[in-house]
């Protein structure tokens, strides 16, 4: 029993753990949406579930280094609360400003799905659950920058995930339409977000209480933005990779369209998240061997679970291609219809572990102006293809445009990565040691 409590504190472990049910909630609401409301009415829900989470990753972008930085040298249980709150408030605002732009392009017709008075109130739900979402998103960098894992994946998203789930069920249940499960929905994030709160709050109880703090009692939002704003651009950018073909769908897309998409692309997901997880992990170690000069550790250091995270994306990816539309068939058999979405998003994600974590390496080597480079060149590839491949083709059309982006992006990154560092994950050596790596791990079991 001790040594399986010991197991379950290890950060790495608890990181891979949450990751897991994170993957498990997402699979599960999806499935719940799909069969508690109509394919009409799921292409509405997820279309706006989609836009509150960009909204969220807009407002809150940059704050989990703010948060890092500020608190780096502070540890009196005032200073803590003095920074989420200073953020806090920074992230509310601009939470909201970007909701209101919502609301006007949803009033001017920008986007065809909100035609409908219905749609129209399903967005108004999912823009309050915006400001819910991104103050726990806070709360989140917080309990990052305190190693607080389990605290954190609730708050980055298994909270909200769970919350989903419920609603859906409880709609499912009773066969109510999509603006019940939108207000449950918010019900139930309201709860997550208190529960976070609750977290945060017996964390202050632990640490020392100092009252000669000096000038920092007072809101400092020009060092939030001084920390924020240059990461702002990086995380549009990163949207517009990661979720432009999806996204620009609304455009073109009908309600029916745009559940099938939205499907496929969620569940394409699970196929990277051990990557992004092991990406997390590695962010601090390649930090410090690159300030210590010690840069070909980096990729030494790292082959092993880059093997994995390849292994695991490809197992993902190959039981998708064979099994994907009968998986797909449990949500509805017209999801069957986005099985050649879900296998091109979905190899997306096996081409970004297979050249390695070059965003994460370029971030915490100082590099950010070449991967700013980067994602911009890729994201004009995204969103050029969008405009004339969608039209035509559809959803299919929306599929194709990511992978042309994450190609560009993959591209860029490994010649930027390779130049600075000299450092590549995918040539023959570096394979035949993720071979080794992998080999050597069976004969440990």
């Amino acid at each position: 029993m001790n040594s399986i409590l010991t197991l379950f504190k290890k950060k790495s472990f608890a990181a891979i753990f949450s990751k897991v049910i994170s993957a498990l909630l997402t699979f599960l609401f999806l499935f719940l949406v799909a069969r508690s409301i109509s394919t009409q009415e799921a292409g509405i829900f997820l279309y706006s579930y989609s836009i509150m989470m960009i909204l969220v990753q807009l407002a809150r972008a940059g704050t989990d280094n703010a948060i890092i930085k500020q608190l780096a040298h502070r540890k009196s249980a005032l200073e803590h609360k003095n920074v989420i709150t200073q953020t806090g408030i920074f992230v509310f605002f601009t939470s909201i400003i970007l909701c209101f732009i919502m609301v006007l392009l949803s009033f001017f017709n920008i986007f065809p799905i909100y035609e409908s008075e219905l749609a129209r109130l399903v967005l108004y739900s999912f823009l309050i659950i915006t400001l819910t979402f991104s103050f726990i998103q806070v709360l989140a960098s917080y309990f990052q920058s305190q190693v607080m894992v389990y605290s954190q994946y609730w708050s980055l998203g298994l909270g909200v995930s769970f919350a989903g789930s419920i609603a859906c069920l409880s709609v499912y249940l009773m066969n109510l339409n999509v603006l019940y499960l939108s207000v449950y929905f918010i019900i139930l994030c309201f709860l997550v977000a208190l529960s976070c709160l609750m977290i945060f709050l017996f964390k202050l109880k632990t640490l020392p209480i100092e009252n000669d703090v000096k000038d920092f009692n007072k809101l400092n939002l020009k060092s939030t933005l001084i920390h924020t704003l240059p990461y702002t651009a990086i995380a549009f950018i990163m949207i517009i990779i990661q979720q432009g073909g999806a996204l620009l769908s609304g455009f073109w897309l009908t309600e029916t369209e745009l559940a099938l998409i939205s499907v496929a692309f969620r569940l394409s997901t699970l196929v990277g998240f051990i990557f992004v997880a092991f990406c997390a992990l590695l962010a601090p170690k390649i930090s410090i061997q690159f300030e210590k000069g010690e840069i070909s550790e980096i990729h030494d250091k790292s082959i092993k679970l880059i093997a994995i995270s390849n292994v695991f994306s490809i197992g993902m990816f190959l039981s998708f291609v064979f099994l994907g539309k009968m998986i797909l068939f449990l949500f509805g058999k017209e999801y069957q219809n986005s099985y050649l979405v879900l296998v091109i998003f979905s190899f997306c994600w096996v081409l970004r572990s297979f050249v390695g974590p070059l965003g994460t390496i370029l971030t915490m080597t100082k590099n950010l102006k070449g991967l700013r480079t980067n994602l911009y060149m890729s994201a004009l590839v995204i969103f050029s293809s969008c405009i004339l491949l969608i039209p035509l083709y559809g959803a299919v059309g929306a599929a194709v445009s990511s992978l042309l982006g994450t190609v560009t992006m993959c591209i860029t990154n490994a010649i930027t990565v390779h130049r600075k560092l000299g450092i590549r994950f995918y040539t023959f050596n570096s394979l035949k040691l993720q071979i080794i790596c992998l080999s050597n791990l069976v004969k440990r079991k």
